[in-house]
């Protein structure tokens, strides 16, 4: 009996058609965003000292939008999975998918260590660096006007001077940089070697009144910025936190005094101690 021949059979058409390319295109989209996290994520590591310093309005505006990238590469690459057609370019689909998807979720761990909201403690310590920062400008600011201290009227436009450039000095839980700090006015023009104790001098404390606000301790701020303290400077140059009490001790919800309960002497003014 005689075997038909075996017609040859005609060569597959390999090529992805049209769902498999838009299909590929949306998983090489999810992998494109994870690594696009990753130079993010780099970014940030090096920014970081500057989101140290930042308001959380700031920090609203500037990281927000990065977890945006990892929901829109997981999003994207779940698309690419479920449209994935039989095929030989299925695999390719599916591992490009699979790999955008992993890290897209496991990037937000390392930056929500990285960028995230600092610590109220965390804040405190920052913010008295700040205050720290600047009582040592004006000690450069002395020696270079014989031991005289600026006056009241731009005080913070003279001291700025004399920080690193481009370093705001602004507390994190500041409404606006340029509310974060004031002069005691007591000391405008006034000369270093005059102060009784320049260790327990107030020259730079927290307050909320405006860039070159100047004037005693009426113008902390009604509540205190950190733990129930604010951070000063003084005239020697060292900072300290310093606590504060309630109005009514046994009434949670009372104001603050704009007075200290530590132990110690505070000078706003000479002959009047707190």
């Amino acid at each position: 009996m005689r075997v038909p021949a075996k017609q040859p059979e005609e060569p597959k058409d390999v090529r992805p058609g049209v769902t498999s390319r838009a299909t590929a295109a949306l998983a090489a989209c999810s992998l494109g965003l994870a690594l696009l996290e990753i130079v993010v994520l780099v970014v940030l590591l090096i920014a970081r000292p500057l989101l140290r310093t930042a308001t959380y309005t700031d920090l609203w505006w500037k990281l927000t939008w990065v977890p945006v990238l990892s929901l829109a590469s997981i999003a994207v690459g779940v698309i690419a999975l479920a449209r994935a057609p039989a095929g030989p370019y299925q695999r390719r689909i599916i591992a490009m998918a699979v790999a955008g998807i992993t890290v897209s979720l496991l990037l937000p761990a390392p930056y929500g260590v990285l960028t995230g909201p600092p610590s109220r403690a965390g804040m405190k310590m920052q913010c008295l660096s700040n205050v720290k920062n600047l009582a040592r400008a004006m000690q450069v600011y002395l020696a270079d006007n014989d031991n005289a201290f600026t006056r009241a009227a731009d005080w913070r436009d003279v001291v700025d001077e004399y920080l690193p450039r481009g370093d705001e000095m602004a507390c994190p839980m500041a409404d606006s940089p340029r509310r974060s700090y004031a002069y005691n006015a007591a000391l405008s023009s006034a000369m270093y070697d005059s102060l009784s104790d320049a260790a327990s001098t107030v020259t730079i404390f927290e307050s909320d009144k405006g860039w070159n606000a100047a004037g005693g301790p009426e113008l902390l701020t009604d509540v205190p910025r950190h733990l129930r303290g604010d951070d000063l400077g003084f005239a020697d140059g060292h900072a300290a936190w310093w606590s504060r009490v309630r109005i009514k001790p046994d009434d949670p919800k009372s104001g603050w005094r704009k007075a200290y309960n530590d132990q110690g002497r505070l000078i706003w003014r000479e002959q009047a101690n707190q």
